[in-house]
Formats: structure tokens, sequence, C-alpha cells
């Protein structure tokens, strides 16, 4: 017998897999492996799972259609259950063929990450212990839940800052892929670590449902990967194992830190840190109220202190009528963070930043050494010191650890108009505006043209820097001629005394000392710096640039150093760039 039916001569090819059912079986196949595809690239997409699992998946399926092909041929037409010998010799050929394909695709792909290198100028993936936490996905389907997700995965991040040996990408680097769509490995290339942490977080009533996953960046599988599902009460036990995990996996030892037990702590903690970063007055204020409120619950919630302590540090910058008082209850809040957590950075450079807005500029010298000694990847504490050194004339040297900030905070918009500002005491005016024009795109639209209008007016450009200062003075609903006047009073110095009267109808801020200090009159500048809580604050780095060299000569910017207290610094530290001894207690700048 024939180990297929028999065939009437007359019938062709068609009829016969017609018969046999070979295109329905084909057809069918196909169609199922469609919508297997069309389902997997839902959950890909929704989970983010590996390409190479739809690779795969492809592969197989297409190695599987010849095998159903076969079969239909064999047992389509009748039915039959019996494998004969032929059928099951054409079979195992066909699997051994596609399992040759699968190894030489995954064969081929290995060699080929190897091989190709990153594109130019791209840096390669890191195969150290480091790792960037992504915004974990909210669920929950409420937007108002937001904060929760965000603030876990920030939780996580600020967890694993506690791993000795671990490096952990900046927040504001790693949240611009909030709602990514890039590859993995594109995104560790960028942010230069070797491993990525991702989630999701489902949060119902008094329920959470928290799904980790650790991908290694180089090849994109998952190192681990877990679902908790627990009470609210339970997180804390949800990120101690996650970090755990992690630190596991990347063999670095995980180091316990105090935190809270207090859920109701937690919740109002990540509230009033995702309204700290609006940087306005109303969330400020609302920030201010949570952290209060996170505190009546846990009185030893260090963190909860620490956050507390920055938004009264920053408060009296953005919000208006505040008690005299409020800086006092900063050093305070900061001073009980690190009585809770003696290894938290953050506190201690408040507290540095306090210091020198107070005028004690060597104290602050000293704490800001101390948070870095103890956090040297914060890039709050690296960012705060390049400020505090590029103020006191440590320009060469604030650099350095401006630098520091970008590499691990390249998408925070201060950290690059503080650099356009190093950029214009350094004469790079083009570079600076460069700088300005990234911070914009990055959302610091606040101060870009207050900053811009300086660096334009610094090259020369004195049209392009009115421009910039109307429109500055603008969003703050103030109409002015100030820059106008200031602008003709430099070459015009019958114009001087409008342009002075202009600026002193204005309210004291960052525009107000540069003019001053372009029109030669550092004693103004300095009753800037006196009429505000944080008054070191609108100096900038802008009396170091060339264009105050002749006021630099003046006695008027020897009172004006004396009455911030740099003095006692530079005696103390080593004398900034330009400047050098006179004698015992004078000093010449050039």
């Amino acid at each position: 017998m024939n180990d297929a039916p028999a065939e009437r001569g007359a019938e062709n090819i068609w009829t016969r897999l017609r018969r046999r059912k070979v295109v329905q079986w084909g057809v069918a196949y196909a169609a199922g492996a469609w919508l297997l595809m069309q389902v997997l690239e839902y959950f890909g997409g929704t989970f983010h799972w590996p390409e190479q699992i739809q690779q795969l998946t492809t592969l197989a399926l297409l190695i599987g259609l010849p095998i159903v092909l076969v079969l239909a041929w064999y047992h389509g037409d009748r039915g039959e259950q019996r494998i004969r010998g032929t059928e099951l010799t054409i079979v195992a050929l066909l699997l051994l063929l596609g399992g040759g394909i699968v190894w030489y695709y995954q064969h081929a792909r290995e060699n080929s990450t190897a091989a190709t290198p990153a594109a130019p100028g791209a840096p390669a993936i890191p195969t150290d212990a480091s790792i960037a936490v992504l915004p974990f996905a909210n669920m929950s389907g409420n937007p108002a839940d937001e904060y929760f997700s965000d603030g876990l995965a920030e939780e996580l991040l600020n967890s694993l800052t506690r791993i000795d040996g671990l490096k952990v990408a900046a927040r504001t680097a790693s949240f611009q892929y909030k709602d990514r769509t890039g590859d993995v490995s594109e995104i560790a290339r960028k942010l230069r670590v070797a491993h990525i942490l991702e989630g999701s977080v489902r949060r119902s009533g008094s329920r959470v449902r928290v799904t980790a996953q650790l991908i290694k960046a180089s090849d994109g599988y998952h190192l681990w990967s877990e679902s908790y599902d627990r009470e609210l009460q339970d997180i804390f036990e949800v990120q101690s194992d996650i970090a755990g995990r992690i630190a596991e996996k990347l063999r670095v030892d995980l180091v316990p830190r105090p935190t809270t037990s207090d859920t109701t702590a937690f919740d109002l903690l990540l509230r009033a840190r995702h309204l700290m970063r609006q940087r306005n007055e109303q969330a400020l204020l609302e920030s201010r109220k949570l952290l209060e409120q996170a505190l009546d619950h846990d009185p030893k919630y260090a963190a909860a202190w620490s956050a507390l302590a920055t938004v009264l540090n920053v408060l009296p910058t953005y919000a208006s009528g505040q008690p005299e008082d409020t800086l006092e209850d900063a050093e305070k809040a900061a001073r009980r963070a690190i009585e809770l957590d003696p290894g938290m950075a953050e506190p201690l450079t408040v507290l540095a930043n306090l210091h020198e807005v107070r005028g004690d500029w060597v104290e602050a010298d000293r704490l800001y050494d101390r948070a870095l000694a103890l956090d040297p990847e914060d890039p709050t504490s690296q960012f705060w010191r390049a400020n505090n050194l590029s103020r006191a004339g440590y320009l060469a040297e604030a650099r350095s650890h401006r630098q520091r900030a970008m590499a691990l905070d390249p998408t925070n918009a201060a950290v690059h108009l503080w650099f356009a500002l190093q950029l214009g005491a350094d004469g790079e005016f083009e570079s600076a505006l460069t700088a300005v024009a990234k911070a914009e795109e990055h959302g610091g639209v606040n101060f870009a043209d207050g900053y811009g209008g300086m660096i334009h007016f610094a090259k020369g450009d004195r049209p392009g820097a009115v421009e910039r200062w109307k429109r500055y003075f603008e969003a703050r609903g103030i109409r002015t001629r100030a820059p106008q006047l200031v602008v003709e009073a430099v070459d015009d110095p019958r114009r001087r005394s409008a342009a002075l009267a202009a600026i002193d109808d204005l309210p004291p801020d960052e525009f107000v000392f540069f003019s001053s200090i372009v029109l030669g009159d550092a004693d103004r500048a300095a009753r800037v710096v006196h009429n505000l809580d944080r008054g070191t604050d609108v100096m900038d780095n802008v009396i170091w640039w060339d264009l105050a060299r002749p006021m630099r000569q003046t006695a008027g910017f020897r009172r004006l150093i004396g009455a911030v207290g740099l003095q006692q610094l530079w005696r103390t530290r080593g004398w900034p760039d330009k400047c050098r001894p006179k004698g015992a207690d004078d000093f010449v700048c050039d």
C-alpha cells in the first residue's frame, strides 16, 4: 500500500492539495499564527518584553508552516492517525532544519552584538554594576495615582543608591523616559548604565500590585522579574525585596538605611516630592503642608525631614511674604534629618547652602565637602557645590564639579543654565547660548531669557539682550524700559541716572544685580544681596565676567566682597582665580 491515497491520473496538483485539505490547513495555520503575533505584540509592548521573544516566535511559526503542510498531506484527506515512516522522516528533517535556523540566528546575533561598534560618538554600554530606574507605569487607570507610581520608582532609586558599589543614574536623567518608545539598550547607552529596572504599579484601595523587571542592557534579557500582590502597608517589604534581589544579581552589598513603616507618611512624602519639582509658590506651599502631615504620622522619618528642609530652603525664592524664620526652620529640619540618618547627603547640602546665603562661606565650604564625601554621585550636591565655587570665584574648580553634575543629571534644565553662566565667565558666548537653548528644551524657561540676555549683552549683541530681557519681564507681568535704558547707559553715561532709576523700580533679582554690575555700581549690587533672604543666589557668577573687570578694581567691589563675606573664605581656602592678597587686610582683583 502506498503512503498516500491513490490518485486519479487526470487529477492536477491543485485538486490534490485541496482534496487532501493542505490549503485549508495552511490557511487556518496562517490565520492562527497572525492572531498569535498580534497578541504577542500587544503584550510585548505593554510589558516591555525583549524584541527577541517576538523574533524567535516568528521563526518558530515559519518553521512550523511546512510541518503543518506535511501533516495535512498525509492526514487531511482520510484523517488517519497512524504515522508512517516517510512522514516521520520528513518531519524530523524539517525539525532539524528549523533547529539549525534558530541556532544560526542566535549565533549570528551574538556575533553581531559583539562585533558591531556603537554609532560614531555613541558611548558603549557599560558592563559594571550600574543601573537606571525608569518610571514605573501607572496601571491603576486613574491619572491621580501617577504620583504614587513615580514616587515608588524614586524611592526604589533612593534605596539603590544605598547599595555599596552600585552606580545609580540620577532621577532627572532616567525619568525623561517616562513615556519611552526607545530600545532598552539605547536608553542604557545614553544613561551610561549596564542595567535597567522597570515595572508597573496597580493600586486599588488598600491593595497594590507591583511588577518589577531587571534587564541586562547589553542583550535585552531579563536577569530577574517578580510581581507582588500586597496590602499597601507591605509596600516597604516590597521595596526591600526588590533592592535585595538587585543587590544579589549584581553582586553588590546592600547597606540598610532608616526608613518608615507608616504607609500614610510614605504616601504623603511621595506626593510632596512630586510637588517640589514644580518649583512654584502654590506647589511648594502644598508640599510643605504634606511633609508636615507626614511627620505628624512618623516624627522619625528622616527622608521627610530632609525633603522639608529642601522645601523651606528654596521657599523664599519662589513664594512671597514668607516669615523670616523660614530659613531657620529649614536648618532645624536638616539637622533633624542628619540626626536620624547621618548617611544622607541632601540635608548636609541644604545646611551648606544656608551657611552660604548667611555669609558664612567657610562653614559652607566644609559642609559641601562633607556632603560630597558621603555621596559623590549625588547630582544635587555636585551642582550646588559648583554654584558655590563659581560665586566665590573658583571658576576652574567649579567647572569640574559642573561637568560632573551634567554627566550625572544631563536633562536637568538648571544644570544647563548654570553651565551657560560658567561659559559666559570663560568668554565662550556661543557655547553659552547653546547651553541656554538646551535648558529651554528641558523646560528651564523661567530664567532662560534673563540669563540669555546677560550672555547676549556680554558678547556685544545689545538688541538681542534687550529682546531677551523684555521677554523675561513680560513673562512676569512687568512693564519696564529698564533693559533698553541699561543698554543705552553703558554706551552713553548721560543715560546712567535714568537707567539706575528704572532698575530701582524693579523687584531685586538677577537682572537688577547684573545691571548694577555693568553700570559700575557695586554698592547698589551689595544692597540687592542684602535686601533678599537668599541674596547670594542673585550674584550668580557675573562679578567674574570680563565685563565686570573695571568694577572689580574699585573700592565699591571690595565693599561688596566684604558685605557678602567672601574675603574670609579666600584667606582660609586660598585665593580665587582672579584675585590676590595685598598686605595683611586688603586684596586686588584683575
